[in-house]
């Protein structure tokens, strides 16, 4: 079924149901119950922000998504225990420049395998955010030891909203070339790259602040909150 920027499927095993390229207002992708995802069947879908990928997919084939720009994080809920693994083809999110999160909710490692290289899915290349206290197993495990950083934050990725999100007291948005914060006076601000290291902390002294930056993705955090921005 497709709708306006959304689009699902039926149960069972996905294949042979044609090409969903050239997408631009598509921002939701609903698999229900899939079981596979054959080869070269999303490609440039400008507007879609995530992924999440139901607890019985066991597999996806090669060039499946493919030049996503905006695509940042991947989510993996709990898995069915009926399909304990999960494997990925080559080229599987090839162009995908701003994907750097992955978020899995299991406490214990699910089987993952991939066959890869640096232009497939190359897992240096992202952060793993896993269940607290589950760290040290998926850093021991076949193909989850491989991600560049693994970070114990509860795994749902509930701890960090997308840019713009408003919180109770403060908002931020990005803008051309930086971001602005407002509805922070007198807060310390602080603002880190995705790999954990600081760029600027800062005492809003206004009601709304903005603070110059480089093109990339930063967590802005304010009392407790923070907000995932992607400046271009």
């Amino acid at each position: 079924m497709v709708t306006d920027g959304y689009v699902s499927f039926a149960q069972g095993d996905f294949s042979n149901v044609g090409n969903f390229w050239d997408m631009p207002d598509l921002v939701e992708i609903d698999l229900v119950d899939v079981r596979s995802l054959p080869p070269y069947i999303f490609n440039d879908l400008p507007k879609l922000q995530e992924l999440t990928f139901n607890a019985s997919l066991k597999s996806i084939g090669q060039y499946c998504f493919r030049n996503m720009d905006n695509l940042q994080k991947i989510k993996f809920p709990k898995r069915d225990p009926q399909s304990p693994e999960f494997s990925l083809s080559y080229y599987v999110f090839e162009n995908t420049p701003n994907l750097t999160d992955v978020y899995v909710e299991d406490t214990a490692p699910f089987e993952f395998s991939f066959i890869g290289d640096e232009n497939a899915f190359y897992p240096t290349r992202y952060t793993l955010h896993v269940p607290q206290g589950s760290k040290e197993l998926y850093a021991a495990a076949p193909g989850w030891k491989e991600f560049g950083k693994i970070i114990e934050d509860g795994g749902s990725g509930a701890g960090i909203e997308d840019a713009t999100a408003d919180t109770a007291t403060w908002r931020c948005t990005a803008v051309n070339g930086g971001v602005t914060i407002c509805g922070a006076e007198r807060m310390e601000i602080l603002i880190a790259t995705m790999d954990g290291k600081n760029v600027e902390r800062l005492t809003a002294k206004t009601d709304c602040t903005t603070v110059h930056l480089p093109a990339g993705l930063y967590i802005v955090s304010a009392e407790n909150h923070s907000v995932k921005v992607c400046v271009k």
